[in-house]
């Protein structure tokens, strides 16, 4: 990880950033993240991290992660079938944060269900900067849900 992070902290210009997942090893995938969003310079408001199955060790870290970078204005990423609500709720508390600026989010395939569903139209709701939200693939969510 060291070159690339390395290489794309110095960028001036990067402001997006996507990649598909490592062979499904989510805790690489949010090692990568923490330390590229570690880097104060980096300018990078776009991130996607399509198949990185992100469970809960990895979704408290990138909730504090994307916490204390604060850039962030889109952000894709997966989250996989062994998140419990724990997981959630420590993602929850980035997007309900003051400082999340998130205007899109994008959870596709995230294996959300009712409940989840209904956590995440409250967090919404209260902070109210998500313009666009990106559900497609959550089999989970009911009829109830929507």
């Amino acid at each position: 990880f060291k070159t690339i992070v390395e290489s794309l902290a110095t960028n001036k210009t990067l402001r997006g950033l996507s990649y598909d997942n490592f062979n499904d090893a989510a805790i690489e995938s949010a090692q990568l993240i923490d330390r590229l969003l570690s880097h104060k310079d980096l300018r990078l408001v776009m991130l996607s991290t399509s198949g990185a199955q992100i469970a809960d060790p990895e979704a408290a870290m990138l909730s504090k992660c994307f916490d204390s970078y604060g850039k962030l204005t889109y952000l894709q990423i997966d989250l996989g079938a062994t998140l419990t609500m724990s997981g959630w709720n420590a993602l929850g508390d980035y997007i309900q944060s003051s400082r999340c600026i998130l205007d899109q989010l994008n959870l596709p395939h995230s294996n959300l269900d009712d409940a989840k569903l209904q956590s995440l139209s409250t967090w919404i709701s209260s902070h109210g900067t998500i313009k666009y939200l990106h559900l497609y693939g959550n089999r989970a969510i009911t009829v109830d849900g929507w």
